[in-house]
């Protein structure tokens, strides 16, 4: 369980590299966007990083991720051991 641990950690520290990236490289066109749209868009973009810190393995992430951002009408996600 560890080694699935470590690897949705890695996802993380890349998706958090790449948008970091993605600010510097763009900052120009971002400064230009009202800063509340901003503020929106970084919540947003940190929530989906924390599922990917915060779970054990990418079935957990992907489950996660599809009950925030899917409309659906089944159960609510309960904590199954893994938060």
């Amino acid at each position: 369980m560890a080694r699935r641990r470590l690897d949705t950690f890695i996802v993380w520290g890349a998706y958090h590299g790449v948008l970091l990236s993605l600010t510097r490289a763009f900052a120009d066109l971002i400064g230009s966007i009202p800063l509340s749209i901003r503020r929106l868009v970084t919540f947003v973009l940190v929530v989906i990083g924390w599922v990917f810190f915060r779970a054990p393995d990418f079935s957990v992430a992907s489950t996660l991720l599809t009950r925030m951002f899917v409309p659906s009408s089944s159960a609510p996600l309960t904590n199954g051991g893994y938060c």
